[in-house]
């Protein structure tokens, strides 16, 4: 969320977080469950059977590692900071 604040306009940054922590809210409250209770009864795990745990067990360390997959979309310094002046710069050009 901070490297998101660093690359938006100042102005809307107060926007953008609210969007991002009710977004979290919502996938950590509502839909993290809801793909969980789809999971387990697709795979059959029930109180009383609990022969397939292990499937779930491998279910969620493939979720746990899966944004690693996803970690070169994250910019690196020199991105972040040309799209820091990026941003200076179109600001600059709309108080003149």
């Amino acid at each position: 969320m901070v490297l998101f604040a660093k690359m938006i306009p100042s102005n809307i940054e107060s926007s953008m977080f609210a969007m991002l922590t009710g977004l979290m809210n919502l996938s950590n409250g509502f839909t993290s469950k809801l793909l969980g209770n789809f999971i387990n009864s697709f795979v059959g795990v029930e109180e009383k059977n609990l022969k397939d745990l292990w499937i779930l067990y491998v279910v969620q360390a493939v979720c746990a590692l899966l944004p690693l997959a996803f970690i070169w979309l994250v910019p690196n310094k020199s991105q972040v900071e040309h799209v820091q002046k990026a941003i200076e710069f179109i600001e600059r050009q709309e108080l003149l």
